[in-house]
């Protein structure tokens, strides 16, 4: 048992087992096992969503940017690639929730009620994006994507329950009407499928 104490948004552990969090207006912290390693930033608010990568890196989706993490011990880095078109301040005080990288080598960001996508592996090269956005109007916000093992993506909303990506876009499931509250914060897959 490690205590992390309190923290801004999600704590998530990376391919090493390792966990990560944001300290309140402090920066990154990663613990591995019990050492705890800081990574200043001042103006990183919290940790909303993370995605693993294959090469054991991960995408850390903060109100700052989007980040990731090193092959070894360094310090997470900002994406260098530009984000969508028309963010006011760029990465900057962007608030972006969850984070997806799909096995098709998709990334997909929600912002605000929006979903982003654009090429993963370009994007972490460093690359100019082509980004694709779709919006979720009235969700109220994007708060968490997940792949099921058919490849199919869902997202979490704020007031409008979960949707599925389809060939027309994100629509929102039949089965929202039987949500005890259409408010989804978290997914995780059942052992029962």
């Amino acid at each position: 048992f490690v205590s992390v104490g309190l923290h801004s948004g999600r704590i998530r552990s990376d391919a090493r087992g390792r966990l990560w969090a944001a300290d309140l207006d402090r920066g990154f912290e990663r613990w591995d096992g019990t050492r705890r390693t800081r990574f200043p930033r001042p103006c990183l608010h919290g940790l909303y969503g993370t995605s693993w990568r294959r090469d054991g890196t991960m995408w850390l989706a903060t109100d700052d940017g989007l980040f990731r993490t090193s092959t070894g011990d360094g310090a997470p880095r900002r994406v260098a690639s530009a984000p969508p078109s028309g963010w006011p301040h760029g990465w900057e005080e962007s608030w972006i929730g969850p984070v997806l990288e799909d096995r098709r080598g998709r990334l997909w960001l929600g912002h605000e009620e929006e979903i982003w996508s654009c090429d993963a592996e370009s994007l972490a090269a460093g690359h100019p994006a082509t980004w694709r956005g779709d919006t979720l109007a009235t969700c109220g916000g994007v708060t968490e994507m997940l792949e099921l093992e058919d490849g199919t993506l869902w997202a979490g909303t704020v007031n409008a329950g979960v949707f599925e990506r389809r060939e027309r876009g994100w629509q929102a499931l039949g089965g929202n009407r039987q949500l005890g509250s259409l408010r989804v914060y978290g997914m995780a897959k059942s052992p029962a499928g």
